[in-house]
Parts: structure tokens; C-alpha cells; sequence
């Protein structure tokens, strides 16, 4: 696997790389955080959110007490 993912990563340069990962990492970041949102909302109406979107709740917070 290893030997496959250097071949794939050989396509982009290593500042395009750079790049990619940082968008992946900023759209994974906005994507927990809007589940998150939609979980705390789903909760103050009074409706039970997924037990996977109570996780995101409790790691969006932690992550973002430390910014």
C-alpha cells in the first residue's frame, strides 16, 4: 500500500500537497462542526440526536476550547 500511495501522491507537487491536505482538514473541520450544530440544535428542540453527532458535540467543543 505503501508503494501505491506514493505513486498517487507523485502527481502533485509536494506545495500541492500541502494544499490538498490543508482543504481536507478545513472542510473536515467545518463538516464536524456543522454536525455538531445540527446535534445541539436537534437537542434544544428536544429531539435526540445520533449517538455519533453527541460525540461530535463533545470533541467539537474540546478541540475548540484550546483555539
Amino acid at each position: 500500500m505503501d508503494t501505491r500511495a506514493k505513486q498517487l501522491e507523485s502527481v502533485l507537487s509536494e506545495n500541492e500537497q500541502a494544499v490538498f491536505f490543508d482543504l481536507l482538514e478545513r472542510i473536515e473541520n467545518k463538516t464536524e462542526a456543522l454536525l455538531a450544530e445540527q446535534a445541539t440544535a436537534f437537542i434544544k428542540n428536544g429531539l435526540d440526536a445520533p449517538t455519533d453527532q453527541k460525540e461530535l458535540i463533545r470533541w467539537h467543543k474540546k478541540t475548540n476550547s484550546t483555539k
